[in-house]
């Protein structure tokens, strides 16, 4: 726990300057795919151009979507994470920190790229055999951990990153399974207030008023002050354990 509270001390004097690549990480690929992925589509099916009717048509729409919101997230996600190593490294970090190397960010493109179609052809074993699908869900995801984070710090090809990846959370089974929990306790944070309020839909009028007031708030606070530690951890680890 000694290492989870340095890191958090740590994160604590820097969290501000994360927030504004964070907030462009969240919001942009969200962007694309209300644009992308639904205003643009419906407008041209009523004006006659497309139509959903064809499912062919609708995975190739769908497909070209993904696509677009893929491209809008791993520039992101990459500046995101020089802003961290830059931190963690002792130099001065701003706001504009991690948008500085957005068009030098084809590593970590390809590298979650290949992490996704690895994760997509597991997943379909799962969907084939039943019994498997938890064992498979519980094993993979810690394992591709450090993927964007050896393909940030160059430690790694990016085609072969995730393999390197696997060979660090076996190696570090200990700590994978670590910042794989911290990370289930953030998204939890985020989480527990929208099915406290979903949960609050069957208490007296007055309670359930209390909670809707009371849980937009909590949400808004876990998600400025904690959220962030989902990214910054993993790379507080790399840096001061793994190297």
């Amino acid at each position: 726990m000694n290492s989870l509270t340095t890191a958090w001390q740590s994160y604590n004097k820097c969290r501000s300057k994360l927030w504004w690549p964070l907030s462009f990480l969240l919001l942009t690929p969200l962007a694309a795919l209300i644009v992308f992925g639904v205003l643009i589509p419906l407008s041209l099916e009523s004006i006659g151009f497309i139509t959903f009717k064809y499912p062919v048509l609708n995975f190739i729409y769908l497909t070209l979507a993904g696509t677009l919101v893929f491209f809008t997230l791993f520039p992101l996600l990459d500046g995101l994470y020089k802003a961290i190593f830059s931190y963690l490294d002792g130099e001065e970090i701003d706001e504009n920190s991690g948008f500085k190397d957005l068009y030098n960010s084809a590593n970590t493109g390809i590298g979650l790229f290949v992490m996704m179609v690895l994760i997509a052809l597991v997943n379909a074993i799962g969907i084939y055999i039943k019994f498997l699908k938890l064992p498979i869900i519980l094993i993979t995801y810690p394992c591709i951990i450090f993927t964007p984070l050896l393909t940030v710090t160059n430690n790694a090809a990016p085609y072969f990153a995730w393999r390197e990846s696997i060979k660090l959370a076996f190696g570090n089974w200990r700590l994978t399974l670590k910042i794989y929990f911290v990370r289930i306790l953030t998204l939890a944070s985020l989480m527990a207030p929208i099915f406290i309020m979903m949960w609050s839909a069957h208490l007296p009028r007055a309670f359930f008023l209390l909670v809707v007031f009371l849980a937009p708030i909590v949400l808004v606070y876990n998600l400025i002050k904690i959220f962030p530690f989902y990214f910054f951890y993993p790379a507080y680890e790399y840096k001061h354990t793994l190297n």
